[in-house]
């Protein structure tokens, strides 16, 4: 069932606070909030993939090499995907046979991060996860199949034809396990208060005259 509609900046920040909450530092949560949104704009789970690839963990970091990126143990996708885009272009990166990665958490969660990839050697990839494919290109992003398989080893090769643009929604429904899960997850970044700042949320002198 759906859930209360969020705007496309509330499913950013909450993505952001809920990847901080689960361990990542700043500069990768700050990814993650954003391939939630642009997931969201695409008419995919955004906020569910995300709170699918948190459920246990940020995950593990791949080891990168030629032609196949290695796990020990799942692959966190905002890891993994922010160095596919790092790497793109380059030996270690996508070379004309592709790239075949180990298993990663939610890999549809990849696709904005292969966007990048697409935008930066400027040819649209395909991704294929088993269950599920996707294509992204130029900034736009599509998937068919299962979107929401929980972890699959991902092969990312060039495409011959990229995505069709799709209209970014103002406001998407959320569903409300996932969104319980992301707001209990940001709620972690929250840090508890100490006697020195409940000391120092009192008056600092004397008020009277």
């Amino acid at each position: 069932m759906s859930g209360a509609a969020l705007s496309l900046g509330e499913i950013e920040a909450l993505g952001q606070k809920a990847a901080r909450g689960a361990g990542l530092d700043w500069g990768l949560a700050e990814e993650a909030g954003w391939a939630a949104r642009m997931l969201a704009a695409s008419g995919l789970p955004g906020p569910e993939l995300l709170a699918l690839a948190l459920a246990g963990g940020p995950g593990r970091a791949p080891t990168v090499g030629p032609g196949g990126w290695r796990g020990d143990g799942p692959l966190c996708p905002v890891r993994t995907g922010a160095a596919l885009a790092d790497f793109a272009g380059l030996p270690a990166g996508l070379s004309d046979a592709g790239l075949r990665i180990d298993p990663v958490r939610a890999p549809a969660l990849l696709l904005p991060f292969v966007a990048l990839a697409a935008a930066r050697i400027g040819r649209p990839l395909a991704v294929d996860w088993g269950g599920g494919q996707g294509l992204a290109g130029h900034g736009t992003l599509t998937a068919a199949g299962y979107v929401m398989t929980p972890v699959a080893a991902v092969a990312v090769t060039r495409s011959a034809r990229g995505p069709d643009a799709v209209g970014a929604p103002p406001r998407r429904a959320v569903a409300p396990e996932a969104r319980a899960a992301l707001e209990a997850l940001a709620l972690d970044t929250t840090v508890p208060p100490s006697d020195t700042s409940r000391a120092d949320a009192g008056a600092g002198g004397d008020d009277n005259d």
